[in-house]
């Protein structure tokens, strides 16, 4: 069986393996974002959906090509409840000021 790895799909994995470097060398100021862990999730399932798809080229494509979707839905999700928890943070911070006055 003759793999079949698109070099597109190899090219988005290096870039998000750049970017895990990026993200790890930058750990502190990570951090220091509200509601950092699901961001961290998030971008843990992308990086996982990235791997699947290029792993699909070579076996059982069936399966990882339905764990890259759910991986694609989780990081979905979670992106999603972060921005949800970056405006309460706000929102949170912005009543703080008022009742400080």
């Amino acid at each position: 069986m003759q793999p079949d790895i698109q070099q597109g799909e190899l090219l988005v994995l290096l870039l998000g393996l750049g970017t895990l470097a990026f993200c790890l060398a930058n750990w502190r100021r990570l951090r220091a974002l509200p509601s950092w862990r699901l961001l961290w999730a998030s971008y843990c399932c992308l990086l996982g959906a990235w791997t699947l798809t290029v792993m699909e080229g070579l076996l059982w494509s069936a399966l990882l090509n339905m764990l890259e979707h759910i991986c694609y839905l989780l990081t979905s999700v979670l992106a999603g409840l972060w921005v949800l928890g970056v405006f309460a943070a706000r929102q949170e911070g912005s009543h703080a000021a008022h009742r400080d006055t």
